[in-house]
Order: structure tokens, then sequence, then C-alpha cells
């Protein structure tokens, strides 16, 4: 899916059971593994889902930041 969104949405993968990327799921508020955040371009979670993520839920909400809705 990424190579679709490359141009309008940047994928970052951050394992948070190394210790210097605690902060960042503290930040967020990350309890479960996976979880997925979408952020806007103003840096606003405009989704968040603790577990699994289906690839459609996935293109709908990417669709939704990058402009193609």
């Amino acid at each position: 899916m990424q190579p679709k969104y490359e141009e309008s949405v940047r994928f970052i993968y951050v394992n948070l059971s190394k210790r210097e990327n605690a902060e960042l799921g503290n930040k967020y508020k990350v309890q479960v593994v996976p979880t997925s955040i979408i952020l806007n371009n103003k840096g606003q979670i405009s989704f968040e889902q603790a577990g699994l993520l289906a690839n459609d839920v996935l293109k709908q909400e990417l669709d939704k930041v990058s402009g193609s809705e």
C-alpha cells in the first residue's frame, strides 16, 4: 500500500520494545501492540486503532488524510 501513498503520506514504524522509543509510545498512549495511528498534516491524530488493522480500513483512512477521497 505504501507506493500508492508515497507522495502524500510518510509511513513510520516504531518498535516500542526499544527503550529509546518509550517516550513516543507514552506520548500517544499506546497500550497495545500493534497500534496504528494516522496523523494529519497538522500533526493531529485523525485515526487510531489498537490491534490489527484491516487493509480496507487503512486505505479509507489514508485516502482521507492524503486528499485522495
